[in-house]
């Protein structure tokens, strides 16, 4: 699957609260993937992996014009996001969806840009 083939299968399921639910996103957000801003903009999968920050979840965030905290995901994240994304791609469930949901809440980094601690 290539990677404008994953992000259309993706902005088609982004919101897509008919079928999937994901807590506490689809309550709160009226989505079932972590992005940040008022719809799925095409992530560059080619690259590392930048999230964000909106203090109500981590997420893909490809325009930060609100100047959240955002950053690189390590290596080894990069490769396990990258993983779950093309296995919900291939088949989403609400238990893919979940889970990946829950592993990106613990991408956050101290590190990153706009970051302030305490």
């Amino acid at each position: 699957m290539t990677y404008e083939e994953m992000n259309n299968k993706l902005d088609e399921i982004s919101e897509d609260t008919d079928t999937f639910n994901v807590e506490p996103l689809t309550a709160n957000h009226d989505k079932v993937l972590p992005y940040i801003g008022w719809f799925w903009r095409d992530v560059d999968f080619d690259s590392r992996i930048t999230l964000g920050d909106c203090g109500k979840f981590v997420g893909f965030m490809e325009s930060n014009k609100w100047g959240y905290p955002e950053g690189e995901v390590t290596e080894e994240q990069d490769a396990e996001i990258k993983r779950q994304i093309l296995d919900i791609c291939m088949e989403p469930t609400n238990e893919k969806l979940q889970k990946f949901y829950d592993f990106l809440q613990t991408c956050r980094g101290a590190d990153w840009r706009g970051w302030e601690s305490g």
